[in-house]
């Protein structure tokens, strides 16, 4: 989240939160370049990933973007 002005870009905390979710599971994770490349679009701006899990579990994360130039 945006909170602070130097909040991560949202493919690097996507990124990240795919790694702590494998590394606390257990469980690799199907391959999600492709929607790590190209998020879904949501109200007011956000972006949005579905991160699979297994079991039929996910994740819906939405994100604000960043301000250009932050």
């Amino acid at each position: 989240m945006p909170w602070h002005d130097w909040a991560v870009p949202e493919a690097e905390l996507v990124t990240a939160l795919v790694a702590v979710v494998e590394d606390v599971t257990g469980i690799k994770l199907p391959d999600y370049q492709e929607a790590l490349d190209h998020p879904g679009r949501s109200a007011h701006g956000r972006l949005s990933w579905i991160i699979h899990l297994s079991g039929g579990a996910y994740i819906d994360l939405a994100l604000m973007p960043r301000r250009a130039g932050n």
